[in-house]
């Protein structure tokens, strides 16, 4: 597997405006207006489907890596505390991957591979972590324990801030 051939890739495709998020095979930029966008979406689908290449999908995330946190309590609080910067990347996050994800969540991964594009801070499985919780929120799989996700990778590659994001690629049976 040519790692240069999808770094190469990955970084012209992020390369346009902040105005466009890319589709998940990052082969042109989504519309703002949601029903042009829907229809960009159907028919990366629909092209998927007439190649046979349902069983495996590949996901550009164009935000940056970020590390998983853990929730913390304070006295007298019932709920614990999570940052504002981490629920506002993992809402992002999840809108991403459901307008990405169109079928059922899955109930059996064979394989998923996580690459982080980003600046070189914090610890790579914490890393993993929050885009796994992203996944099962998102409801692409249905839980991240291992009868459900038995084999992961994940990779992290030196990037610019201004050229941050994550690649999940997901293969099924």
């Amino acid at each position: 597997m040519g790692h240069a051939s999808i770094e190469q890739r990955t970084s012209s495709c992020m390369t346009s405006s902040s105005s466009w998020l890319k589709s998940s095979r990052c082969s042109r930029p989504l519309s703002r207006n949601p029903i042009t966008r829907r229809f960009q979406l159907l028919g990366e689908l629909l092209h998927d489907l007439a190649k046979g290449k349902m069983h495996s999908r590949e996901l550009h995330i164009p935000l940056r890596p970020m590390s998983k946190e853990r929730p913390r309590s304070f006295q007298g609080q019932s709920r614990p505390y999570m940052s504002r910067n981490y629920k506002l990347w993992m809402k992002d996050c999840v809108a991403v991957m459901q307008e990405w994800w169109v079928l059922p969540p899955l109930q059996k991964v064979e394989h998923i591979h996580i690459e982080h594009h980003g600046a070189a801070r914090g610890d790579l499985d914490n890393k993993t972590g929050a885009v796994m919780d992203a996944l099962v929120k998102a409801k692409v799989i249905i839980d991240d324990n291992v009868t459900v996700v038995d084999d992961r990778t994940e990779r992290f590659v030196k990037a610019s801030v201004k050229n941050s994001h994550i690649i999940v690629r997901l293969e099924w049976e």
